[in-house]
């Protein structure tokens, strides 16, 4: 007899038939049949019919009763199986689902059975959530600061928001007490917060209880790691101030804060690195805060305070880098409280003769270094400059601050100017010249050096004395004289030659006297001691100025300034002149000299003071404007030419 066994399986659908028959020899055979039933569909329409934030209902279309015996709902979360409920009889068709997660989705599948299960149908639910949403809004302006008001919504479901809600703040529990009713389950749950300290980040976290369970969702409010770096201001005009800064973290804008003494606040925003502040108090003194800002403002303003005033004055003032034609002038900017817009570089060569040099260099407020240098070029070699900067700003100037220095020299690029031989007697004759063009010394002038072309004669000086005693020159010889400076790097070009051929020019007057009045003078002397017999004189030159310096009862000719020399001649043979429109109480310093067809003769000099202007005058009675005319000592007074007589 042979025996076998087998089974079936729970995934095969329909009523399964299983026969067992029994052979034995000579004997008859006997048959038993086994019917399994199993549903042959799944049940249809599965649909969720509602649904909480713990409880999901659904429903299918019933099967049969000769299909089903009833249902199997078998509730599945992920991979775990959360519950498996037995539906007894087939009519019943719907199932609510309790004890399940708030906010979680379910894969819920339904067979028929009868002795085993049938197809499956399946459905994916989710149940309603807990919490829904989680929001903030700015209540208040960023502006108010620390005082800015945020409020925090949270929407709740199926809950009781007066005994079940919780907000957990940096840490600390707080009860819920604003709640307002959305619909029959749904409450909008409302904390307002203030971000205290500043830039400190705040995490809210709203928290609903359930049967035993906790559902939280949260909020950060951000602020920026730190605040705006390099705050700087600088002053527009008198009532305006622009204020910027960079900046090293995220941020979504800047708030400033400004205040003046008087404590009066005012408070502005802006998305932009800078900002002009107006309408300002004239010369008051402002503190300025800036902070940035993401949802919070930072922490830790940066604080500049602009005073309305004229920048202080630079310090620290030095040069460098000296060559022949530029130098480098450095400083340090002045101190934080007075912004300056530009500096005022002004030079002045040591030569009188030229000008002082004003440069203004326009500077932005945000230097990173609180040194400033400037360079100057185009500079005369060899020349002392007096070396000013002035910082400023719309208010006005600095005062200034000074250095002096002299820039690298090189040999003279100019030669002696005024080049003449005047003779001494008959045997000397005195080789004079005027100082080069100071723009063209290059460097101060040590000596100077003479050549006489036309002869092998060549004096080397060792002074600055600008002339030089010719003993060794031939009566009646041409000669070719030239004379060239020399500074410490070296000797300058030759003056173009003059011609002299000695002993032909006359020698210089004598005797020369003064006689002074209030604005005019006369001036004699005497006829020089030597005239060339075949050039006789034809005028006297008289030469006179003002004398600035010195004593006025101790000149010589090195006093005379020619660029300086108002000139008059003496002709007929007169030996006197009569010089006015001299000013009272001055010192003149008076030269004569002869001059014939071969030249001048050399100048004889004296100086003396005019007289104080009397109070007593002389009137023309109206036809010469009242102009008084003074006569002393002399003998005539003609009104008519307002001139003087001798007697």
């Amino acid at each position: 007899m042979n025996v076998s066994s087998g089974s079936i399986s729970q995934s095969t659908t329909g009523d399964q038939m299983y026969q067992c028959v029994v052979e034995v020899t000579d004997q008859p055979t006997r048959t038993r049949t086994l019917t399994i039933k199993v549903p042959a569909t799944a049940p249809s329409s599965l649909t969720e019919v509602n649904k909480t934030t713990t409880t999901i209902t659904v429903s299918w279309t019933v099967l049969d009763s000769s299909d089903a015996d009833g249902y199997v709902v078998n509730v599945t979360s992920d991979t775990d199986t959360v519950q498996t409920v037995q539906v007894k009889g087939s009519s019943n068709n719907t199932i609510t689902l309790n004890g399940l997660r708030g906010g979680t989705t379910y894969s819920i599948t339904v067979r028929a059975y009868q002795q085993l299960l049938g197809p499956a149908s399946t459905i994916s639910v989710q149940t309603l959530p807990v919490i829904s949403s989680i929001n903030w809004t700015l209540v208040s302006s960023i502006t108010q600061l620390n005082n800015t008001q945020y409020r925090i919504d949270c929407l709740t479901t199926d809950i009781n928001s007066s005994t079940d809600v919780y907000w957990l703040v940096k840490g600390v529990m707080k009860n819920n007490s604003m709640y307002t009713s959305i619909d029959v389950l749904t409450y909008n749950n409302t904390l307002l917060v203030y971000p205290d300290p500043l830039g400190v980040s705040v995490n809210v976290t709203c928290i609903a209880m359930i049967g035993g369970v906790n559902y939280s969702q949260s909020v950060i409010l951000h602020a920026p790691s730190g605040p705006p770096n390099n705050v700087r201001g600088f002053l527009l005009n008198p009532n305006g101030i622009k204020v910027n800064w960079t900046n090293s973290s995220e941020t979504n804008g800047y708030v400033i804060e400004y205040t003046t003494g008087d404590a009066t606040r005012n408070v502005v925003s802006t998305s932009e690195e800078e900002i002009v502040l107006t309408d300002l108090s004239p010369m008051s003194t402002y503190t300025i805060s800036v902070y940035s800002y993401i949802d919070l403002p930072s922490v830790n303003n940066t604080v500049t305070v602009l005073r309305f005033d004229v920048p202080s004055p630079v310090t620290s003032l030095s040069v460098s880098n000296v060559s022949t034609t530029g130098i480098t002038v450095n400083w340090t900017i002045p101190s934080s409280d007075n912004y300056v817009t530009y500096y005022t570089i002004s030079y002045t060569p040591s030569c009188l003769e030229l000008s002082s040099v004003n440069e203004t260099v326009s500077v932005g407020p945000h230097q990173s270094t609180t040194t400033y240098s400037y360079t100057l070029i185009g500079l005369y070699s060899g020349m002392d400059y007096t070396i000013t900067v002035r910082a400023g700003n719309v208010l006005g100037g600095s005062e200034l601050s000074m250095s002096t220095v002299q820039t690298d020299a090189r040999i003279p690029s100019g030669w002696p100017l005024l080049i003449q031989v005047l003779q001494v007697n008959s045997t000397a004759n005195r080789f004079t010249w005027n100082e080069v063009n100071c723009s063209e010394r290059n460097g101060p002038i040590t000596s100077y050096t003479v050549i006489i072309s036309n002869s092998s004669i060549t004096y080397n000086l060792t002074s600055t004395e600008r002339y030089i005693i010719l003993n060794d020159l031939v009566f009646g010889t041409e000669y070719n004289i030239s004379v060239a400076a020399v500074n410490s790097v070296g000797r300058g070009p030759f003056s173009d030659p003059i011609e002299v051929e000695i002993g032909i020019v006359p020698g210089p007057v004598g005797s020369v006297s003064s006689m002074m009045d209030t604005t005019w003078a006369v001036i004699s002397w005497s006829v020089p001691s030597y005239i060339p017999s075949d050039y006789p004189i034809i005028t006297y030159e008289i030469g006179y100025h003002i004398l600035e310096s010195g004593n006025c009862s101790m000149v010589d000719d090195d006093d005379i300034d020619i660029q300086r020399l108002q000139f008059s001649n003496s002709t007929n043979g007169n030996t006197f002149i009569n010089i006015t429109g001299l000013n009272d109480m001055s010192c003149y310093i008076f030269g004569v000299r002869a001059y014939t067809d071969n030249g001048y003769g050399e100048w004889t000099v004296i100086a003396n003071e005019t007289l104080e202007l009397p109070t007593d005058t002389v009137s023309d009675n109206g036809s010469n404007q009242g102009i008084p005319v003074v006569c002393m000592y002399l003998c005539t007074c003609d009104i008519l030419f307002r001139s003087c007589y001798w007697c």
